[in-house]
């Protein structure tokens, strides 16, 4: 048999039954009679797949023995055979290995072909042309890395794998721990990156920012920046950056938008993936999520008394989790709505909106004893709802964190020409200004559920509801002294 050699083959890859497990090598069956397209595809694999372990199978005995040995963890076989067929080689192999990928790489592809691809669930079908070869080592070299990815996946990369935002996960060092399907598909091509090597080995130009060496100190908490295109690539990219409180870092990748029509064409089609995880959010989501609320409490009310060795306590937890869960859910698909939905702008008094908020939190202003210092606010036009919650939010926040001593909390606006600016300032308990940017992330929280209740998403609304204006929106504090929210509006 002929071998296209990779790495040192002392990395084992075993094909059992439905599943496939490796080490670090992969191998690849190139079962072909036609020496020269069986060695064009083997290079075409072995430059698209750093690594891979290439085994062109050119007769039936070859296939008999690696079949029997089950030495291997993807196939690519031609359709037309010297000593049989391929349909049938690929048809025997799927009924050994369910799991395993197939491919069809063939001088002409046959009539009917599309129902017979469907059953065997033939990873991809392509003919023998000069694209065709690299198409098809690129398909398999894809198949390969969701399969690694799936093997090591855990299920919360399981969900991410659904969203349409390419999402990664780095260590304090670092270094990739994880990324979702679409971060994948993005970086496609990029033999870099994987789990485990340094994100500046990806993106080359990361490594000369100040912004990356100050995340890595801990003195920025947020990074948004273009990068370059990567090796084999056309396109550059947006790469977003958090620090969690671990050390590590959450990230997010997207292309970078282009201009003219190409920009309104990629707004269109971020808006409409923007609009299918909204659907999702609050229908395949939401509908489980009830249910197990619904059951939970149903559970409380009729049996709490006879629950023993602390039953009653586990289950409070179950319905305050998945009430909490509950409103995340909700945070997150009023953020998403922010950026499709429809705004309806009227000249409207802020001094209103301020009286129907305060009305709406008279529970939580009569319990702090706060006092309201109002000066007077501008007419702006926008939309009621928004700046509604926008002040909600901020005022909420106000009275959620209080401190020992009488809770003050003063309104007012200045007029800076061509924009108001707004400011909300308390005397409660601050926070360490640090965190100035960080508050404003989803779900970044500075205290537990526990200490203060709350999902971490109010502030992250608020600033996206004041940049949909053209504003800004940021916090001045300190710790003990209280906090300050500035944020502006266009007149």
């Amino acid at each position: 048999m002929a071998r296209f050699e990779g790495k040192p083959n002392q990395d084992k890859v075993i094909a059992s039954g439905s599943r496939t497990s490796m080490t670090t090598a992969s191998r690849v069956l190139i079962i072909d009679s036609c020496e020269a397209d069986g060695v064009i595809a083997g290079l075409a694999l072995q430059a698209r797949c750093e690594g891979l372990d290439v085994v062109r199978v050119p007769g039936a005995l070859e296939y008999a023995e690696h079949l029997a040995a089950a030495d291997f963890q993807a196939v690519v076989c031609e359709h037309h055979l010297d000593w049989g067929e391929g349909m049938a080689v690929l048809r025997q192999l799927r009924g050994r290995f369910p799991e395993l990928p197939l491919f069809l790489l063939a001088s002409s592809l046959p009539p009917g072909l599309a129902e017979t691809a469907v059953e065997l669930r033939l990873a991809a079908c392509v003919e023998k042309t000069t694209g065709g070869f690299l198409d098809m080592a690129g398909a398999v070299c894809r198949s390969l890395e969701q399969r690694r990815h799936e093997e090591g996946a855990s299920p919360a990369w399981a969900a991410l794998d659904k969203l349409p935002v390419g999402l990664l996960a780095l260590s304090a060092d670092g270094a990739i721990e994880g990324m979702n399907a679409r971060a994948r598909e993005l970086l496609d091509g990029h033999r870099t990156a994987r789990p485990g090597v340094p994100l500046i080995a990806v993106f080359h130009d990361l490594a000369g920012t100040d912004e990356w060496q100050l995340l890595q100190r801990g003195e920025l908490t947020r990074f948004e920046r273009a990068m370059a295109p990567l090796e084999g690539h056309e396109e550059a990219y947006i790469l977003r950056l958090s620090r969690r409180p671990d050390g590590g870092y959450d990230g997010m990748v997207e292309p970078a938008p282009a201009t003219g029509a190409a920009t309104d064409n990629h707004l269109e089609q971020t808006n409409a993936e923007l609009e299918q995880l909204a659907y999702a959010v609050s229908h395949d989501l939401q509908e489980p999520l009830q249910l197990i609320l619904r059951n939970a409490r149903l559970l409380s009310d009729r049996y709490q008394d006879q629950l023993r060795d602390g039953g009653d306590k586990f289950l409070g937890h179950l319905v305050e989790s998945t009430e909490r869960m509950q409103s995340m859910i909700d945070g997150v698909l009023t953020y998403s709505r922010l950026r499709s939905g429809q705004r309806n702008l009227q000249p409207i008094s802020v001094d209103d909106i301020l009286d129907q908020v305060l009305d709406n939190l008279k529970p939580q202003v009569t319990a702090s004893g706060v006092t309201l210092d109002r000066h007077p606010l501008p007419v702006v036009r926008v939309d009621r709802f928004q700046i509604q919650q926008l002040l909600t939010n901020v005022i909420g926040n106000a009275l959620k964190f209080r401190g020992d001593v009488p809770l003050t909390v003063t309104v007012r606006a200045e007029d800076k020409g061509d924009e108001w600016l707004f400011m909300v300032r308390d005397n409660g308990i601050g926070f360490d200004g640090r965190f100035q940017e960080r508050i404003f992330g989803m779900f970044q929280r500075l205290h537990t559920s526990e200490e203060y209740p709350g999902t971490g998403i109010g502030l992250a609304v608020s600033r996206k509801i004041v940049e949909q204006y053209g504003g800004r929106m940021w916090a001045q504090a300190r710790e003990g002294e209280g906090a300050t929210f500035f944020f502006t509006l266009p007149k």
